[in-house]
């Protein structure tokens, strides 16, 4: 459950209707440095990596929901309950 705290804490607000939530790419972040290398091949190749890698494809909120979804098909329920109360409130919070 911290795997998944940790990785909400990356990504961006929803940028279409679904709601769906992605990971930020590191032009946003990194926008003096993204300046400096525009129209080099450096940007070209940062370009091509963010646009191959499919964690800005993946759907992350649904995928978080699919993993929680298949975990209490295994057995999550018991420790789920046992999970800190911060923790648990900060998953449904961002899963509702």
């Amino acid at each position: 459950m911290n795997i998944f705290l940790d990785v909400l804490g990356e990504v961006q607000p929803p940028s279409s209707d679904s709601g769906e939530q992605g990971v930020r790419h590191w032009k946003e972040d990194h926008q003096t440095q993204w300046a400096e290398i525009e129209g080099m091949p450096e940007q070209t190749r940062r370009g091509a990596l963010e646009d191959a890698d499919p964690a800005y494809r993946v759907a992350l909120k649904s995928y978080v929901v699919e993993v929680l979804t298949r975990a209490q098909g295994v057995g999550l329920g018991e420790y789920w309950e046992k999970a800190d109360a911060g923790t648990r409130a900060s998953l449904e919070k961002f899963l509702a």
